[in-house]
C-alpha cells in the first residue's frame, strides 16, 4: 500500500494548490477543492450561461451555482465529509502509538488476570478491523468517481449515437432527393412524349376533316373540274390512310421503382455493458493479498532484476545516415520481430531471426521522419505516424514489411496506440499549445476528443492497457499519466519522472515506461510505482535510451542512436 506521505499526495491534496485540503468543496463533477483556492479560481475564470456557472478546473465540465446571485459562489458547493473523514484518519495514523490500555500506576486496579487478557484481545481485534474505516470513505469516494465516469461514458456514447444517427439521416435526406429527382426526370420524359403524340394527333385528325369537307364538296358541286379534283382529293386521302395506319397506336409507359433492401435492425449499432471487479487495495499487513485479485506483472516482484542478455545494431543496407531510432514493437512472428522507427533515414525496420549479433531484416520507406509505432491487435499489422506527412502507415509484418494503406490525417500526429475495433488513440506534439489526444479510426476520421488541455504540451508517447485506459507520456512536464476514454484523468497530475519517453503495457496490467539515466521504472494501472530498473551494462552507459517493448521475460530498448539492447528479468 502507498506510504502515508503518497496517500495524501494522492487523495488529500488541493489540485489547486497541491496542499492539504482546507475546508474541502465538492462540485457537481465530484473533484473536490480547497474554499479559499474555489473562491480564487471563480474570481479568475470565465463564467457561462449568463453567468451562472463556470468550468471545473480538473475535468473542465460545467459547474452551476447553486444561487448564482450571492457573491459567495463557492461556500455554496457541498463540504466533502468524506475527505475530511480521511483526513483525520491519516492524521491518527500518522500520530504517535497510543498508550497502553492500562497505566502503571492502575494496573493494581485490574489484578484479575482474565480481564486483562479480554481487554488485550479486543485491542488487537479492534488494530484489525481499525483500518478499514480509511478504507472504506475511500472506497465511497472511488465508487463516486466511477459514478461519475460511467455518466460521461453514456454522455460521450450518446452523442456518437445521436452524431451517427444524423449522418444517416443525411444520407437518407439525399437519396431520397435523387429518387424524387430521377422520379421527375422520367414523368417529364414521358409527358413529352405523350404530349406531342397528343398534338401530332389534332393535327391528323384537322387533316381528315379537310380531306372529307374537300370531298363533299366535290360531291356536291359541278361536274366540270370532277376528274382532276378528284384524282387530287383521293391521292390526299392515300397519304391520310397510310398516316393514319399507325396514328392510333397508343403509348403505354410503366413506370418501374425497384426498393433498395432495408435493414435498420442494429444499424445504429448496440449499446451493452461489461462488469468488471477492481480491489481496493489494502495494507498486506492488516487483510493479506486481496481476495479475486489478478496475478500482478513479474515486473513488480521486488525479488526480479533485469539482467543484460545482448545488443543489436539497427544500421542496414540501404541507410545513407547514422539511424535515428524514435520506437520499437514486438510481433510474434518466426520466433520474434522486432520492429524499429528511424527518422535518421526516413524509414521502418524490422529485424528477424535474430541469433546472437546475427539477424535478417526488411526496410519500408516512409519518405519523411516516423515516429511512434503500435501492433494492430491480434493481427501481424502495425500502424506508424508520420506527423510532417499527416498520414499514418498500416504495415504487413510477415515479417518482411509491406505497405497496406496510407491513412490520411487533419493534424500532425506523433503518439500512436491501438485499442481494438480498427480505432486508434492518437496525440499531437505542438511544442507551445497544449497537446490533443483523438480517438480516430482507420479512414482518419475523428471520433472523438479525448484531452485537450494544458497538462500535456507534448503528449508525444501513447500505450493502453487491456482495460481501455491511455496512458500517456511527456517528457517536457516530466509527466506519466493515465487517462480513460471519455477524458478522465485517473493519474499523473504529478511530477515523478526525469525525462520519461517510450512505453509498453505487459500482458499483467503493468506498465513499464523509460527514464533518464538508463532507468526502466514499472508501474501499475493506478500510477504507482512498483520498482525502478537501472539497465546494469557497460554499453548502455553513454546511450540515450528512447524506448521500450516487452515480451514475457524479455525486455527490449532502443537507444537514439543505433543500438538494441536485450535485458532478461530473472
Amino acid at each position: 500500500m502507498n506510504s502515508p506521505k503518497d496517500f495524501e499526495e494522492d487523495f488529500l491534496s488541493c489540485l489547486i494548490c497541491f496542499g492539504k485540503f482546507n475546508h474541502p468543496k465538492t462540485l457537481p463533477c465530484l473533484h473536490t477543492f480547497c474554499l479559499e483556492c474555489l473562491r480564487s479560481y471563480i474570481q479568475t475564470t470565465a463564467h457561462y450561461h449568463n453567468g451562472t456557472s463556470f468550468k471545473c478546473p480538473t475535468c473542465r465540465d460545467l459547474a452551476h451555482v447553486p444561487h448564482p446571485r450571492s457573491p459567495d459562489w463557492a461556500n455554496q458547493f457541498k463540504t466533502n465529509f468524506y475527505v475530511n473523514n480521511l483526513m483525520e484518519a491519516a492524521a491518527a495514523t500518522n500520530a504517535a502509538p497510543q498508550k497502553n490500555l492500562v497505566s502503571s500506576g492502575d494496573s493494581a486496579l485490574l489484578s484479575n488476570k482474565e480481564a486483562t487478557d479480554k481487554k488485550s484481545e479486543v485491542a488487537a481485534h479492534k488494530s484489525q478491523i481499525k483500518p478499514y474505516l480509511l478504507s472504506l470513505d475511500l472506497l465511497c469516494i472511488e465508487i463516486g468517481k466511477e459514478l461519475t465516469s460511467v455518466k460521461r461514458e453514456k454522455e460521450r456514447i450518446k452523442n456518437l449515437i445521436i452524431a451517427q444517427s444524423k449522418q444517416l439521416l443525411l444520407m437518407v435526406q439525399n437519396e431520397t432527393t435523387r429518387c424524387l429527382g430521377r422520379l421527375e426526370s422520367i414523368s417529364f420524359e414521358i409527358d413529352g412524349v405523350l404530349q406531342s403524340k397528343i398534338e401530332s394527333s389534332q393535327r391528323l385528325r384537322s387533316s381528315v376533316e379537310s380531306t372529307c369537307s374537300d370531298m363533299d364538296t366535290l360531291i356536291n358541286g359541278s361536274d366540270t373540274n370532277i376528274v382532276d379534283d378528284g384524282e387530287r382529293i383521293l391521292g390526299e386521302k392515300q397519304k391520310l390512310m397510310q398516316m393514319l395506319s399507325t396514328a392510333l397506336e397508343i403509348p403505354v409507359f410503366k413506370i418501374n421503382y425497384n426498393p433498395g433492401d432495408i435493414n435498420v435492425g442494429d444499424i445504429l449499432g448496440t449499446a451493452d455493458f461489461q462488469r468488471e471487479k477492481r480491489v481496493l487495495p489494502l495494507d498486506d499487513a492488516v487483510s493479506g493479498p486481496p481476495k479475486g485479485s489478478s496475478i500482478a506483472s513479474p515486473y513488480f516482484s521486488p525479488n526480479n532484476k533485469l539482467t543484460y542478455f545482448s545488443k543489436l545494431e539497427t544500421k542496414v543496407k540501404g541507410d545513407k545516415h547514422n539511424p535515428s531510432i524514435r520506437d520499437i514493437a514486438l510481433l510474434q512472428i518466426q520466433n520474434g520481430t522486432m520492429v524499429v522507427t528511424d527518422s535518421g533515414n526516413n524509414c521502418i525496420k524490422s529485424f528477424y531471426n535474430i541469433k546472437g549479433t546475427k539477424k535478417d531484416n526488411s526496410r519500408l520507406s516512409t519518405g519523411l521522419p516516423p515516429h511512434a509505432v503500435t501492433v494492430i491487435n491480434t493481427q501481424n499489422k502495425i500502424a506508424v505516424t508520420i506527423p510532417k506527412a499527416k498520414e499514418i502507415f498500416v504495415v504487413n509484418v510477415t515479417p518482411t514489411l509491406t505497405l497496406e494503406t496510407q491513412i490520411k490525417t487533419h493534424k500532425k500526429y506523433w503518439g500512436i496506440t491501438s485499442i481494438g475495433g480498427g480505432n486508434f488513440v492518437v496525440s499531437t506534439c505542438p511544442g507551445t499549445e497544449a497537446g490533443v489526444i483523438d480517438l480516430i479510426n482507420m479512414q482518419g476520421d475523428v471520433l472523438q476528443n479525448i484531452h485537450r488541455d494544458s497538462l500535456f504540451p507534448n503528449p508525444l508517447y501513447l500505450a493502453s492497457l487491456s482495460t481501455g485506459e491511455i496512458i500517456v507520456s511527456d517528457c517536457t512536464v516530466q509527466k506519466v499519466a493515465g487517462l480513460r476514454q471519455n477524458g478522465d484523468i485517473i493519474f499523473g497530475k504529478d511530477r515523478r519522472f526525469i525525462r520519461p519517453m517510450g512505453m509498453t503495457c505487459d500482458s499483467f496490467g503493468g506498465i513499464l515506461i523509460v527514464d533518464a539515466n538508463q532507468t526502466v521504472i514499472a508501474m501499475n494501472g493506478q500510477g504507482v510505482v512498483q520498482k525502478k530498473y537501472a539497465l546494469q551494462c557497460k554499453d548502455t552507459k553513454k546511450e540515450v535510451i528512447r524506448s521500450v517493448a516487452v515480451h514475457e521475460n524479455i525486455l527490449y530498448v532502443v537507444s537514439e542512436d543505433s543500438l538494441a539492447f536485450t535485458f532478461l528479468l530473472q
